[in-house]
């Protein structure tokens, strides 16, 4: 299960239900056994659906000391990241 504070955060968003794709790799993520590749048509929730677990992990008082590196070939998606996803921690 997702973190609270990211549970509330999709809250505000204003977001009624997660996408297929977030619904899909959300669990397998969090779960953390095995690798992922999320594949879904442009703005199907891919980066979302790869952060938002991300987060909680971090939010974990176990992982406080936690770093996560990303490396997009996208400006436009680090962007994206900053702006929304991001905001939630």
């Amino acid at each position: 299960m997702l973190h609270e504070s990211i549970r509330h955060w999709i809250w505000k968003q204003g977001w009624t239900a997660l996408r297929d794709a977030q619904e899909a790799a959300i669990p397998v993520l969090l779960e953390g056994k095995r690798d992922l590749i999320i594949a879904a048509a442009t703005a199907a929730g891919k980066t979302e659906a790869a952060f938002l677990p991300i987060l909680s992990q971090l939010l974990q008082p176990e992982n406080a000391d936690a770093t996560v590196v990303y490396v997009s070939p996208l400006r436009a998606l680090i962007s994206e990241l900053t702006k929304g996803v991001l905001t939630a921690v």
